[in-house]
């Protein structure tokens, strides 16, 4: 969305409205042209991981007339200092649409800013007035990395919530603690993990405990 510097790039970016003007205006109507769609917005998404991650972010909250779902897969929201958190001002997103975020706690020589600036998105979209589970599916993968191997791992899971009949409707809770060893002063963050069956899994952030003792989970 912008030319910035940063550890990974320098004085890279700035030519995503190119991009989005090319995927809506060329690619999408020849794909509607030449194969069997349905062109609605209401049947029309898109996916990507990593810069495409963020890249999908934005087209659907650019372009809501065209885009009503986007799997927002490892997303590169450090781009430009979290510039996205700034730009969602001036984002519009379909009343209906289905928007799927998840990232790894293991992405990144910083293992905790994935994982942060996710949590700022969602809290952002939250503060819009999406809703979980209608508007956005939610997912933090302990294990995760940043590769295709784990992406392919969750793969069908933007796909089931953005095209499937998905019905939020638990099976399991799991408590997670992370890290699972804690010692005496030590802060350990706690999670709630829902399984909602065939392979969808989403997460409900809590806060953080402080140990007293040591505890060995």
């Amino acid at each position: 969305p912008t030319k910035t510097s940063h550890k990974y790039v320098n004085n890279e970016g700035g030519d995503l409205d190119k991009h989005a003007k090319y995927i809506v205006e060329e690619l999408k109507p020849f794909i509607d042209k030449t194969y069997r769609t349905l062109s609605d917005k209401a049947n029309t998404g898109i996916i990507g991981s990593s810069l495409g991650g963020l890249s999908s972010f934005y087209i659907i909250g650019k372009y809501p007339n065209v885009f009503s779902k986007a799997g927002v897969i490892s997303a590169s929201f450090w781009w430009d200092d979290n510039r996205v958190i700034k730009d969602m001002d001036i984002m519009k997103f379909d009343k209906n649409a289905r928007i799927y975020i998840d990232g790894g706690h293991r992405e990144g020589s910083d293992e905790s800013s994935m994982i942060t600036y996710m949590r700022n998105v969602n809290l952002k979209l939250k503060k819009i007035g999406l809703k979980d589970f209608k508007n956005i599916f939610y997912y933090e993968d302990p294990v995760g990395t940043h590769s295709e191997g784990d992406w392919a791992k969750r793969g069908k899971m933007p796909l089931l919530y953005m095209f499937g009949e998905f019905k939020p409707t638990p099976k399991k809770l799991s408590i997670l603690i992370e890290p699972e060893i804690v010692e005496v002063g030590d802060t350990a963050e706690i999670q709630a993990e829902i399984d909602f069956g065939n392979g969808m899994k989403s997460t409900i952030v809590g806060g953080n405990l402080k140990s007293t003792s040591s505890i060995a989970m």
